[in-house]
Parts: C-alpha cells; structure tokens; sequence
C-alpha cells in the first residue's frame, strides 16, 4: 500500500505525499530491524519536505531522531529534538533518549504527558505502555510495572498484531525476571519469538534473545551464552550500539572470550567510531559533517584521530579495517 502511495505521489510530482509515504516507509524498516534503509528514507523525506510544506518536516525529523537514538547517536537526536517538546510526536522519542542517559525520573515525566494512568487505552498508547514498564522495573517497582504490563497484553489481544504480541510477551517476561521467576519468562520469551519469526532480524528479536540469555544464566550457562551470541549477531548486524555493548559485556560476564575491546593507545570515543563507520561507507568529510550536523572541521579532526589510534594511514585502510570486522567494539 504505501508503495503504491509512493508510485503516485511521483507520477504526480507531489512532493508531500512522496515525503509522506517515506517517513511512513522508514517508519516501517526501522521496526524490522532494516536500519540502513530507514535512514537513507527518513532523510529523504525530510529533503522532500524542504520542497514545500516546511512545517510538516518536523514529522520526519522525529521519526530521524527516534531512529538516531535506537543506533546510539544521542547528541544528534537531542539536536533534532531540540524545540519540539510541544509535539506530541516527540514524546516517545524523547522518553527514549532520557532513558538511554539513564534520567529515569525525566523520562516517566515525559511519557505521563501521553499515558493515562488507568485503562481505558487505545491503539495509540501500545509503545508508551511498553515504555512505562521498563521505567518502572528500572525503579523496581514491579507490581505497577506488572499492572502496566498486563494493560499492554490486554491491548495486543484486541490487536491481533503478531509483532504487538511479541512485545507484550517480551514486556511480560521482563516482569517475571524481575519477581525470580525465570521459568515463566522462558515461555514468555518462546512465545513471543514465535509472534517475530517473519521478523526474526529485528531489534526485538534481538531484545527478546538477549532476554532469554538473562533468564538461562543461573541454569543453563552454555544456553544463555549461545542465546546472547545470536542477541548480539542481530545488533550488529542492524547497528545498535548500546545493545551490542550490553550484550557483550554480559558475555563477557558469562566468562566468553574473543568479545574484550583490543588494546589500543586510547580507545575510539563514541563519535569517532560512527565517523570511522561512515568513512567505510564511502562518504566524504562534507556528507558525514551533514550526517552527524557537525561541522567540517570536526570531521577532519576526528578522522585525524581514528588514523593515528588505529595506526592506518589512509580512508582505503579505514574502509578495510571496518569491513573486517575489527572495528566492533573499540570504544
């Protein structure tokens, strides 16, 4: 459907609708876990925006920044975000963001703009209920966090969503784990990679793997280790740098060697890891500087650095040593 929308709207040479259609499109790729994509979308529709109808860009925008903070890019999605606290769009984007710098009061205050309290709940506050429960489990208060969940379930019954009902199921074995009781989150977590199998490389398939390893640690520590390694092969694979260090440290935990950070002179800051990242893509200093809304100088000196710590002498050995995998986890 929003291909055949997007067809049109081309023919047509209607600018809006083809902006439309793409932020609707990258809204899509980035639940499958097609990050890549998604991003060259959503940019390309905030472009088509700038055509005309500049005041609908924002919705793009947010749709950008929500994905900039999924891939660990939070300086950039706090820019992007900057000004649009009024959007109610916003506020899931910027609920994420506050969690991931660890504001857990900040983002709960956040999501009760677009969260009632109690039932009844629609459609429209399936991601804000999940939320709610992984901020209060991280205020481990589990019994409002078991309620929320079990509102987020009821919800995803009504649904019949497949991937709705892999997240309720999730969110339901996050609580278990929380109460001890890592048997019934097992199931939880069954279930809900059966509801994600069409979508079996996505973020939450990935969540849902790395949460199974949790769950296995204490009875079945070759499990959770081959449960984490797939967790870890998945967020890789789609970029999400937090969730790739979370999982490696817990391997690491695990006792698993081959996923410690190699000895460098320093370590490559966060920024310069996404610039080495953009470098082997083929983008020049200009097009990463508008990447990453930095200026051009600061693309030439991060560079600089990444050449100096990893002892490479040009963008060509950059380009090789990312595509060899070396690069995965020196931060």
């Amino acid at each position: 459907m929003v291909s055949k929308a997007w067809e049109f709207a081309e023919q047509k040479q209607c600018p809006f609708l083809s902006a439309y259609c793409r932020t609707t499109y990258g809204n899509i790729l980035t639940a499958m876990g097609r990050w890549q994509d998604a991003d060259m979308v959503l940019k390309d529709a905030v472009r088509k925006f700038e055509q005309g109808h500049q005041g609908l860009k924002l919705h793009a925008l947010i749709r950008l920044a929500d994905l900039r903070i999924r891939q660990g890019r939070l300086e950039e999605a706090e820019v992007m975000l900057g000004g649009l606290q009024d959007q109610g769009a916003a506020i899931i984007p910027l609920t994420r963001l506050y969690l991931a710098k660890q504001d857990i009061e900040m983002a709960k205050a956040i999501l009760a703009q677009a969260l009632p309290p109690s039932p009844p709940h629609t459609l429209h506050h399936f991601v804000a209920l999940e939320l709610m429960v992984e901020i209060l489990l991280s205020m481990e208060d589990v019994d409002l966090a078991k309620k929320f969940a079990g509102w987020l379930s009821e919800l995803a019954q009504h649904t019949e969503s497949k991937h709705m009902l892999a997240q309720a199921e999730l969110t339901a074995g996050r609580v278990h784990i929380h109460n001890g009781d890592f048997v019934a989150a097992r199931k939880c977590f069954a279930k809900a990679l059966e509801y994600e199998k069409t979508f079996e490389q996505s973020l939450l398939a990935g969540q849902i793997r790395l949460f199974m390893a949790q769950s296995l640690h204490e009875t079945d520590l070759s499990g959770a280790i081959v449960w984490a390694k797939a967790a870890l092969a998945t967020f890789e694979r789609i970029g999400s740098v937090y969730d790739a260090a979370y999982t490696k440290n817990l391997l690491r935990e695990f006792g698993v060697t081959g996923v410690s950070i190699p000895h460098l002179q320093k370590p490559l800051t966060k920024r310069e890891f996404e610039v080495a990242t953009l470098v082997a893509q083929g983008l020049s200093n200009r097009e990463i500087s508008e990447c990453l809304v930095i200026s051009l100088k600061t693309v030439e000196h991060h560079v600089g650095r990444i050449l100096s710590k990893l002892a490479l002498r040009n963008r060509s050995e950059v380009t090789a040593f990312v595509v060899s995998g070396k690069l995965n986890g020196l931060q």
